[in-house]
């Protein structure tokens, strides 16, 4: 029974890494005031990026130590 659970879970996990980095696309629009008739526009801007695993371990955040400032 582990075996076949096992194995299921080595298939899925070859499955997604098959399919390949996912491509991410967001687009912003900017009203821009511009010094010619409509004189306000409407400005794009469009942001690609891949989303792929981590090589690398994440850090740990550490909390911010209080300072006390005598002045």
């Amino acid at each position: 029974m582990q075996l076949k659970l096992v194995l299921l879970a080595l298939a899925q996990a070859v499955a997604i890494l098959a399919q390949g980095p996912v491509v991410l696309t967001a687009e912003q629009i900017f009203a821009t005031v511009v010094d010619y008739e409509p004189f306000l526009i409407e400005v794009t801007t469009t942001t690609t990026w891949t989303q792929s695993p981590s090589i690398s371990e994440p850090e740990p955040t550490v909390p911010p130590t209080p300072t006390i400032f005598y002045g």
